[in-house]
């Protein structure tokens, strides 16, 4: 794995999010073995290919979304997350084009660390609820469901993310900074204390 980075929080929160639902089924039936048959094709691990391949500022849009989510006692997943050519060529059902879709393709992102696109289920089946939430506050996040009736599950960016994301991340790092000097002025505080005993 990449080493220590800004976005290590959000890339584990994901990760353990995408793996709320290990089996992968939609309209056109199982296909969790996609995901783990790309990773392998470009040699890369599950969490750095689906998770890794998307967009830095997506994945802060997601992180925050899904915090509050979490928060609001939803307890949503990620059936699909970023997919190359490869990946959206297996893909069933309604689908972009190979290079056009919003997930990571070639023409339409740039590819690899670019996917701006993903699909949300429910970990415990309620699917229509993460829906849902998404439909109602995912405006706040910079995110929303574009194609309720033909693609119900797929979540993307919209009006301002890019400002949005950046302003996110800022207030993800400034009470992670905060929390750290709190922590540091504990550990001199108690420091202190044994050396004057």
């Amino acid at each position: 794995r990449r080493g220590a980075s800004i976005m290590d929080e959000v890339d584990d929160y994901l990760w353990e999010v995408y793996q709320r639902v290990p089996t992968k089924k939609d309209g056109a039936g199982d296909f969790t073995w996609k995901d783990p048959a790309a990773a392998k094709r470009v040699g890369m691990t599950m969490q750095d290919y689906v998770i890794g391949g998307m967009d830095p500022e997506f994945r802060e849009q997601l992180y925050h979304a899904g915090k509050a989510m979490d928060a609001a006692g939803i307890q949503w997943s990620l059936l699909s997350a970023f997919r190359d050519d490869y990946r959206q060529g297996i893909a069933t059902g309604f689908k972009a084009r190979g290079g056009n879709s919003l997930h990571g393709g070639s023409r339409r992102t740039g590819g690899y660390g670019h996917g701006r696109a993903v699909d949300v289920t429910g970990a415990d089946g309620q699917m229509s609820e993460v829906w849902s939430w998404f439909d109602a506050h995912g405006a706040k996040y910079g995110l929303y469901r574009p194609m309720p009736g033909n693609d119900p599950a797929h979540v993307q960016q919209r009006g301002d993310w890019h400002k949005i994301a950046l302003a996110l991340r800022d207030t993800r790092t400034r009470v992670a900074d905060a929390a750290a000097g709190r922590g540091k002025e504990t550990s001199k505080h108690k420091v202190v204390a044994n050396a004057s005993r």
